[in-house]
C-alpha cells in the first residue's frame, strides 16, 4: 500500500491544487490484499438483526484478524421475494449482508495520505468491494421477476460473478481473473511476420493499449501491421486465461441456478472487461448465454455503490476515526440534550405555574362561598 500512495501522491498534489480542493471532502477506492469482505446469506426468518449479526462470525471467521479491533462494516443489501408454494409460511427466502473488515494499519495509513494532501477523509472502500457491490447493483435491475440476469465485472487483478433472479439474489463468486492478467498474457514473447524483427516484447501500457483497441481475435486476423502482430500469434496467450475466466462462470451458473433460471439467464458484462471489444461475445457463445448490451454506463469508472432496495452501503474509516466522530456526535447530542432539558423544565415551570395559578384561583372561590355562607 505504501507504494501505491508514494505513487499517487505527486499526481494528486497537482490535481487539489490546480482545481483549489483542499479541505474537500474525499472517499478512496483502494487495492487490498488484506481486507476481507463478501455477501453472507442467512435464513429471513432470522430477522434483520439476527441477519446481520450472523454475518459478523462469518466475517470474523473470513478474516485472519480480530474485526472488533480493526474497521468493519455489515449492512442488509436484499431480502429475496420469496413464497411458500404450499403456503403456510411466506417467509421462506434468504437476506443477505455484506460485510467487509480492514487492518486498521491500513486504513490509518490511508487516512494520513489523504490528511497530507490537504483533504479530509470521509470513508473508503477496497476496489474489489466497491466492484462487489455494483455487480450486486447491474444483476439485481435486470428487469422483471422471471428474467435471469448474471453480471460478470473485472477490475484489475480479479473479478465477481454474480446473479440475481428478478430481485432474488442467487449468487456472488470472486473469480481468479483480472483484466491484469490478460495485459500480463500479452507481455509475453510475441511472434510477429516481421523477418527483421521475428519477435517482439510489449509493454504493459502497450499490451493494455492493443487489447483494448484490438480486443479479442479472430484466427487469421492482422492484429496490428505495423508490427506484425496476428491473431494467431496472440490467441495462444490468451486463452488460458479467457479459458480460466470461462470455466469459472460456467461452473458457477451451473451450481448457482436451476434449470429453468439458466434459460432465461443474459450475460450482462461490465468494468473494465466491457472494454474489451469481443469478449462479453466470447464469454455469451462460450457459456451459452443471450448476451445483454451493457450500454454506456457499464465503462464509468465505480462511484459510491447503490445496491438493492435503495440502500447505500458506505466504506469505513480509522478506529481514531470512528472514536473523533463519536465524540462529536455525543458532544452534539449533549448540547441538544441540555438544551431539551432546559426546555421540558422551563414548561415544567410554566405549567407549574399555571397550575398553582388555577389551585389559588379554586381556593379563593372556595373561601368566597364559606364567607357568603356565614354571612347569609
Amino acid at each position: 500500500m505504501s507504494e501505491v500512495l508514494r505513487w499517487a501522491a505527486d499526481p494528486v498534489d497537482e490535481f487539489v491544487a490546480l482545481h483549489n480542493l483542499t479541505g474537500t471532502q474525499v472517499v478512496v477506492y483502494y487495492p487490498s490484499t488484506s481486507a476481507s469482505y463478501g455477501v453472507f446469506s442467512c435464513p429471513v426468518r432470522a430477522g434483520r438483526q439476527g441477519a446481520i449479526e450472523a454475518a459478523k462470525l462469518a466475517l470474523e471467521e473470513a478474516a485472519d484478524f480480530p474485526i472488533g479491533l480493526n474497521p468493519h462494516r455489515t449492512g442488509l443489501i436484499s431480502i429475496d421475494q420469496a413464497h411458500d408454494p404450499i403456503g403456510k409460511d411466506h417467509r421462506i427466502g434468504n437476506a443477505h449482508v455484506f460485510g467487509i473488515a480492514e487492518r486498521d494499519s491500513v486504513a490509518r495509513e490511508i487516512n494520513d495520505w489523504v490528511r497530507a494532501r490537504g483533504l479530509r477523509l470521509d470513508s473508503m472502500l477496497p476496489i474489489g468491494a466497491a466492484s462487489m457491490l455494483a455487480a450486486i447493483s447491474e444483476a439485481s435491475a435486470g428487469g422483471p421477476s422471471g428474467d435471469t440476469r448474471v453480471v460478470l465485472r473485472l477490475f484489475d487483478k480479479e473479478g465477481v460473478l454474480v446473479a440475481a433472479h428478478g430481485t432474488t439474489l442467487k449468487f456472488v463468486r470472486t473469480i481468479s481473473t483480472g483484466v491484469r492478467s490478460l495485459f500480463e498474457a500479452l507481455g509475453n514473447e510475441i511472434r510477429t511476420t516481421d523477418r527483421d524483427r521475428p519477435t517482439i516484447r510489449l509493454t504493459l501500457s502497450e499490451a493494455e493499449a492493443l487489447l483494448f483497441e484490438a480486443g479479442i481475435p479472430q484466427s487469421g486476423e492482422m492484429v496490428d501491421e505495423q508490427r506484425g502482430i496476428t491473431a494467431d500469434a496472440l490467441l495462444p496467450l490468451l486463452q488460458p486465461i479467457l479459458q480460466r475466466c470461462i470455466v469459472e462462470t460456467k461452473q458457477s451458473i451451473r451450481f448457482g441456478l436451476s434449470a429453468s433460471e439458466r434459460e432465461s439467464a443474459r450475460l450482462y458484462v461490465s468494468g473494465m472487461a466491457s472494454r474489451i471489444p469481443g469478449f462479453a461475445a466470447l464469454m455469451a457463445r462460450q457459456t451459452g448465454l443471450s448476451l445483454e448490451d451493457s450500454g454506456e454506463n457499464a465503462n464509468e469508472h465505480v462511484s459510491r455503490p447503490t445496491v438493492v432496495q435503495g440502500q447505500a452501503i458506505l466504506g469505513f474509516v480509522p478506529i481514531e476515526v470512528q472514536r473523533a466522530r463519536l465524540t462529536r456526535r455525543l458532544r452534539r447530542a449533549l448540547a441538544g440534550g441540555v438544551a431539551a432539558a432546559f426546555l421540558f423544565l422551563t414548561l415544567d415551570a410554566v405549567n407549574t405555574h399555571f397550575e398553582m395559578e388555577r389551585v389559588r384561583e379554586s381556593a379563593e372561590s372556595l373561601r368566597d362561598r364559606l364567607r357568603d355562607a356565614r354571612t347569609g
